[in-house]
């Protein structure tokens, strides 16, 4: 299978990333981040300082460690969960108390094979895609996997 799959590691990012990005501010409150993921439908957005710059992202997925209520937990419990750093996530007020802090992005040019291995080796489910410092788009395993999958059904099987 990974015969037919070639042209699309080789591929340049900007080919299968999403250009249309929407952005959120690193003070955004939670009540508002969770408005913006339902309004643009999206799992993940790039957070951006007051001059625009790239600072990490926030997964719709980082929204689990608000699914703990402090009360619930003893000190021991924190210590033992979290060795002895209290994660301030679990008294998220803005995206800047979820998000995760990354420099991780790729330039346009970039063969989709490598920006897959580096999503792998930061754990990241997407990164940004920046050219002159600006971000002009996202690459995601999403965006991978739809165009992996739409290959793999137009291959016909071996009899």
């Amino acid at each position: 299978m990974h015969q037919h799959t070639s042209d699309i590691r080789e591929a340049p990012v900007k080919d299968i990333m999403t250009k249309r990005v929407f952005t959120v501010h690193k003070d955004t409150s939670i009540q508002d981040l969770l408005m913006l993921f339902e309004k643009h439908d999206v799992s993940d957005f790039p957070v951006v300082d007051d001059e625009g710059k790239f600072l990490g992202d926030v997964h719709e997925r980082d929204l689990l460690m608000l699914a703990v209520e402090p009360r619930y937990l003893d000190e021991h419990r924190l210590i033992g969960i979290f060795g002895t750093r209290l994660n301030e996530s679990f008294f998220a007020e803005s995206v800047k108390d979820l998000m995760k802090e990354h420099d991780v992005t790729v330039k346009p040019d970039t063969p989709t094979e490598e920006a897959v291995l580096e999503m792998w080796k930061a754990g990241l489910r997407c990164i940004p895609v920046v050219d002159d410092g600006k971000l002009v788009g996202i690459i995601s395993e999403a965006d991978v996997i739809d165009k992996v999958v739409t290959r793999l059904k137009h291959v016909k099987p071996k009899d």
